[in-house]
């Protein structure tokens, strides 16, 4: 099984037994060069490196995947009012000028 995201990444961390846990973080942790250099993730492959134990690495990994959600969520949520703010301005455009006319 192949990681290709951070959730993916976890999972597999998961499965690892002790040992090849220890293995490829006394290897320079393969896992924070991989997002470094695959994802392109600075911030989080530092934030991988302060981990001590295998939860520590979960854990970070988790915390990033709440926060990537949470941007994710506010950043459709934005969009989302600005799509219906343009279609009540319309709307409210169209039904002005019917009612103008109406009354003219």
């Amino acid at each position: 099984m192949a990681a290709e995201n951070i959730t993916d990444l976890g999972r597999l961390i998961s499965l690892l037994s002790d040992d090849d846990f220890s293995y490829h973080i006394a290897g320079g942790n393969h896992f924070a060069n991989w997002v470094r250099d695959i994802l392109h993730q600075e911030d989080l492959a530092n934030e991988m490196r302060k981990a001590v134990s295998k939860q520590d690495l979960l854990d970070t990994l988790k915390d990033n995947i709440e926060e990537e959600n949470e941007q994710s969520f506010m950043g459709d949520f934005k969009r989302l009012l600005a799509r219906d703010f343009i279609y009540g301005l319309v709307l409210g455009l169209i039904i002005g000028i019917i009612i103008h006319l109406l009354l003219s």
